[in-house]
Order: structure tokens, then sequence, then C-alpha cells
């Protein structure tokens, strides 16, 4: 995945470039979906998982919608955080697992 493609399909995945997360969670939240979980991977020749940038939020389903949107996007912004850069050789992509 080089700087300029923000999203990716490998192996029957789609990767959504990290720089971008933002307003892909923005847009989710507008339109009401929750995040399940979040899959951070290091995009170069082969594809590696990010330890660090993996989360699963589906336990606290038990919320009702509303707040489980709300809370979701909110937790998985905190995750991405300010850090993420792209490097054009190795950049950083996430996989997300969503739900209606």
């Amino acid at each position: 995945m080089s700087c300029a493609v923000l999203v990716e399909k490998r192996g029957g995945e789609t990767f959504i470039a990290a720089e971008v997360l933002t307003e892909l969670l923005d847009e989710a939240e507008r339109r009401g979906v929750g995040i399940l979980g979040l899959e951070g991977f290091i995009i170069g020749d082969a594809t590696y998982p990010s330890l660090s940038r993996i989360a699963d939020f589906s336990t606290r389903l038990k919320y009702s919608s509303a707040d489980f949107v709300r809370w979701s996007c909110e937790e998985a912004r905190r995750l991405v955080g300010s850090s993420v850069t792209c490097h054009c050789h190795a950049a950083t992509a996430v996989l997300i697992r969503g739900s209606v």
C-alpha cells in the first residue's frame, strides 16, 4: 500500500489506510454504525499484524444501540490516536468489523 492508496484489497479483505480512518469513523457514527473491532496491519511487500492496533469492542453490545455506536466510534478514534503516519513502503492500514 503506497501513501497515495487509501483502500487496498488483499486476500479477500479490504484494508483502509489509517490516515483516513477518522473520516470513516465519523461517517459510521453519523450513519449509526457501531464498530465491533479494529485490526491494524503494516502493509508493505507482505502484510503483518500491528498488535498494538487490535481491539474487540463487541463485549459492549449490551449497551443500547445509540450508546454502543457513540462509545465504539470514540474508542476506535482513541486507539488510532494522532500517532498514525504513512511510510510509503510500510503503511499502516486498518481492517474494521462493523455492526448495524
